[in-house]
């Protein structure tokens, strides 16, 4: 929800750096909860992590589609 919540969205490329600086301090059998993103967490986080639920939502207001899901680390 930080991401989300900075005035200008994060760019694919840093929010993908963000995600790997984030991966290194989870343990393995840790979960990752991701709310409101702008960026598809399927698209880099398949190989090292279980997808345990994920899921798009149209925002109400401005009708973009966002990303949430809950991952366990393998």
């Amino acid at each position: 929800m930080v991401l989300f919540s900075m005035e200008n969205p994060i760019n694919k490329q840093d929010w993908y750096n963000t995600l790997k600086l984030i991966h290194n301090h989870i343990n393995p059998g840790g979960v990752l909860i991701i709310y409101t993103s702008d960026h598809d967490p399927n698209e880099v986080l398949n190989k090292s992590y279980d997808i345990i639920n994920s899921w798009p939502r149209e925002h109400n207001v401005n009708k973009k589609t966002y990303f949430n899901g809950y991952y366990r680390k393998k």
